[in-house]
């Protein structure tokens, strides 16, 4: 494993700060912060040098190990554990990361730094105070940090951000000024469970009888217009995607009028969704600019060039749809 310079950045943002300095009682803040003050202001060379090696994470670890040896001399702690929390909460997903790892986590959802829901199939659990983060900047950096990941960046002028950060995972996020400053964040992170659903487990579970399914598989043989609705990561964008070629499906086969959408290529798939596709996407894959009204008249790649009467004409629909 290597650090990226997401991660770097993220541990030399407190080389201004000074080291708190080390008491006996030393609380877990203030320890991390120290260690963190230390490493920015001797190692930041040295781990700049080492981005993107492999053995960069092990590096850093060795550091974090050394100054909290200093700092907690005399005192009795595990120092592995130890070692691996600060790493995380310097350069890592920090409480958040075993129940990212959770195969049996849904969803997580962050109602300001001090409450943290854990969603499972089998009931939801709450981090309060102390089990939650300890500060909103400890919840501000670690979810600008899992937003990077996904190559996007959550400050001030972008306060709102969806993206997706790889095996299915989507992080919907909002920082102040969109929030209150002293509730840090507010977060919905769902991911995307890996298990398949069978015919007969929906009708041994209640949600739908055979009759249902049968009338379900007769609309769509027929090309009837059906709507999908359910709950938060219920599927819904995972099917469409699916269906539309923008996900790859892992197992099985995707068809699409007689097509195997499965197996096209991804310029054969824009070409389907251009052609045979209706398909309106969801903001995370939306340009940032122009905004809609700039969008919209984007000349499809096959479209003949409008005369500048037409265009005018359309682009002034758009301006009195806008006042609307």
């Amino acid at each position: 494993m290597s650090i990226s310079s997401y991660e770097f950045l993220s541990i030399v943002q407190a080389q201004d700060e000074a080291a708190v300095e080390a008491t006996a009682h030393m609380d877990y803040q203030s320890l991390l912060e120290s260690v963190r003050a230390s490493i920015a202001q001797n190692h930041a060379d040295e781990l700049a040098a080492a981005l993107n090696d492999v053995g960069a994470t092990a590096e850093l670890k060795s550091l974090i190990l050394k100054y909290t040896t200093a700092l907690l001399s005399g005192q009795d702690f595990d120092r592995e554990s130890l070692t691996e929390k600060i790493y995380q909460d310097m350069a890592g997903l920090g409480l958040l990361t075993p129940y990212l790892h959770d195969p049996t986590v849904e969803e997580i959802n962050i109602n300001g730094y001090e409450t943290v829901e854990i969603i499972r199939p089998s009931g939801t659990t709450f981090l309060y105070g102390a089990e939650a983060f300890a500060s909103p900047n400890a919840a501000l950096d670690v979810i600008k940090r899992m937003v990077r990941m996904g190559g996007m960046l959550l400050d001030a002028q972008t306060p709102r951000v969806d993206s997706y950060i790889g095996s299915g995972t989507r992080i919907s996020a909002i920082i102040p000024p969109l929030v209150p400053q002293e509730h840090g964040v507010v977060v919905s992170i769902r991911k995307q469970v890996k298990s398949r659903l069978t015919r007969e487990q929906m009708i041994e579970a209640g949600t739908a009888t055979s009759d249902m399914l049968d009338f379900l598989a007769t609309c769509i043989c027929y090309g009837v217009s059906i709507g999908v609705a359910g709950g938060t990561g219920s599927g819904k964008s995972t099917l469409l995607y699916n269906i539309s070629g923008i996900d790859r499906a892992t197992s099985g086969t995707v068809q699409f009028l007689d097509q195997r959408i499965d197996r096209m290529s991804e310029e054969e798939l824009s070409a389907l969704r251009l052609h045979r596709m209706g398909f309106v996407f969801q903001d995370i894959n939306l340009q940032k600019k122009p905004v809609f009204a700039g969008q919209y008249p984007l000349p499809r790649p096959d479209e003949k060039p409008r005369s500048q009467t037409g265009t005018a004409r359309q682009s002034k629909r758009i301006d009195d749809a806008d006042g609307h």
